[in-house]
Parts: C-alpha cells; sequence; structure tokens
C-alpha cells in the first residue's frame, strides 16, 4: 500500500484483547524503514511506542473524535 510521500509500505500486526503490536516497514529513498509500535486501548482512547530502527522508543496518545 502507498506510504509517506507515496513511497511503498507493508505491514503486520496483532490484537489481544486490548493490546496491539504492529510493524510497519516503508521503502524509502534511504532504503526501508521499519517501526515497531505497541498499544494498549482504554476506553476512547489509545497510548504506546513507537520503536524506529535503533533509535530510541517514543510515547505516543491517540483520542476518539467525538461524535
Amino acid at each position: 500500500m502507498p506510504g509517506m510521500g507515496g513511497n511503498e509500505m507493508t505491514g503486520t500486526g496483532t490484537v489481544k484483547d486490548n493490546d496491539l503490536e504492529w510493524t510497519v516497514t516503508v521503502n524509502g529513498q534511504n532504503g526501508p524503514m521499519t517501526m515497531t509500535f505497541k498499544a494498549k486501548v482504554d476506553g476512547d482512547k489509545m497510548s504506546g511506542t513507537r520503536q524506529t530502527g535503533d533509535r530510541p522508543a517514543s510515547d505516543w496518545t491517540a483520542v476518539r473524535k467525538p461524535k
């Protein structure tokens, strides 16, 4: 599927109860870059970490948009 900047992107993932984990690889002009996301769903919120290559992990949070 097309990813960032129109580059090809592939991924796989798992869901177990409220825990999610997925890995995405983007083929960019500097070669493939792999990102691994881990998250926990809590009601209308989801938060976790993103690991990109050998860089330090970063935290992220998402909130469902109200209807």
